[in-house]
């Protein structure tokens, strides 16, 4: 808000729009607000976006992308109770003997939770993994269910069934949504326009340029940026104060020098992005 504020008062030219905007539900709404701004806000007010810069916490590096993560649920459910235990128990144990502890990308299981139902007994394991930026939700729950059911050797007394996680979010205008547990990877071309001119604008504001990835070293953190990227196929990159292990931890804080320094980097990518050339840059440059 601050570096839209700072370009606007600097009365530099610019040839495009600025949009600043603070969208709801990120977090656990898994970027309900982003895709409410893409999909209807913008294109009521006639504008569509050719570049983001995400104002996550990375430090005041040039960020551009990161890991994705999601989390599903096996559920195994048969008529004998001890056939649906026993598989429960053999995929539980087959996914944690298949996961190295120097594998960032294995599936990390939770214990299976055990109920009774009406027409017998079914089994649920949580479940989560990180993903890169060339693997699909959809193939990887379909090789987790072949898996499964080469575990329980195709037994027919029992069923694997196996789904991406939900959950129920009530926004704040009222409206209930159901909410997927998948936070896509995404990575922008780091020698794309948009990071080269990022860099570019920083460096000549005296401004320090250290391009990185977010490492996002807890289960279900991420940014817009898969929505972005994947759903939109908007550029993007992310340039913010504070460092994203400090993000919704206790104690969290962002240094206030660094606050300045951000506002000022922001303004200076932006004005690189949409602004007329100055000191001596061509319309060719931009």
């Amino acid at each position: 808000m601050y570096a839209g504020d700072l370009l606007k008062h600097s009365l530099l030219p610019l040839k495009g729009n600025l949009i600043v905007s603070a969208t709801v539900a990120e977090e656990n709404g898994r970027s309900l607000g982003v895709r409410t701004l893409l999909e209807q806000t913008l294109p009521d007010l006639e504008l569509k976006p050719d570049y983001v810069v995400l104002g996550e916490p990375t430090g005041l590096g040039l960020y551009y992308g990161h890991d994705g993560w999601m989390e599903v649920e096996i559920h195994i459910r048969g008529a004998n109770p001890f056939h649906v235990d026993d598989a429960a128990h053999s995929i539980s144990r087959d996914l944690c003997d298949s996961a190295e502890a120097s594998d960032r990308f294995a599936w990390v299981a939770q214990k299976p939770r055990y109920q009774n139902t009406s027409g017998g007994r079914e089994a649920v394991i949580q479940t989560e993994r990180r993903l890169t930026t060339s693997e699909s939700a959809n193939d990887l729950i379909r090789q987790l269910k072949h898996e499964a059911e080469l575990v329980v050797h195709g037994s027919s007394s029992v069923a694997v069934e196996i789904a991406l996680c939900q959950e129920s979010q009530r926004m704040y205008t009222g409206k209930t949504t159901l909410v997927r547990q998948l936070v896509n990877a995404w990575s922008t071309d780091p020698f794309s326009p948009l990071v080269e001119r990022a860099r570019q604008s920083l460096s000549a504001g005296g401004c320090e340029v250290r391009p990185g990835k977010w490492e996002l070293d807890r289960s279900g953190m991420g940014t817009a940026g898969g929505v972005l990227v994947k759903e939109f196929d908007l550029p993007t990159i992310g340039y913010g104060p504070g460092v994203e292990q400090q993000a919704h931890a206790n104690d969290e804080y962002v240094e206030t020098d660094k606050i300045a320094q951000a506002i000022y980097g922001t303004a200076l990518i932006a004005h690189g992005l949409i602004g007329v050339p100055v000191f001596g840059w061509t319309s060719d440059e931009i």
